[in-house]
C-alpha cells in the first residue's frame, strides 16, 4: 500500500493513453493497494472480476473501485510503476 506522487500518476496514465486531470488527481488522493494476480490467463480473469466489482461499488468512470490492466504489456508496465519503490 502507498501513495502515488504526481509523477506516478502522470506515468500511469502516459501507460494508459490518457490525459484525463480528474483522474490523475484522483489516483493522487488516497492509498492505492497494489497486488499481483497468478493465474493462467490472469488479466483476462481479473478483468471479467473487476466489471463485476466496478458495478457493485463504482461510483463514476474515475472512482470504479478497482483497475484492471487492458493487456498484457500494460500489466507488465504497471507492475514495473507500481512495486518497483
Amino acid at each position: 500500500m502507498g501513495r502515488f506522487s504526481a509523477a506516478t500518476a502522470s506515468r500511469f496514465m502516459q501507460i494508459q493513453q490518457q490525459n484525463n486531470a480528474e483522474t490523475n488527481t484522483h489516483l493522487c488522493s488516497d492509498v492505492v493497494t497494489g497486488m499481483e494476480i497468478v493465474a493462467k490467463d490472469a488479466v483476462n480473469k481479473w478483468q471479467q472480476l473487476s466489471n463485476e466489482i466496478r458495478q457493485r461499488f463504482g461510483t463514476d468512470g474515475v472512482r470504479n473501485a478497482v483497475h484492471a490492466s487492458s493487456d498484457v504489456r500494460n500489466k507488465k508496465a504497471e507492475m514495473d510503476l507500481y512495486f518497483s519503490n
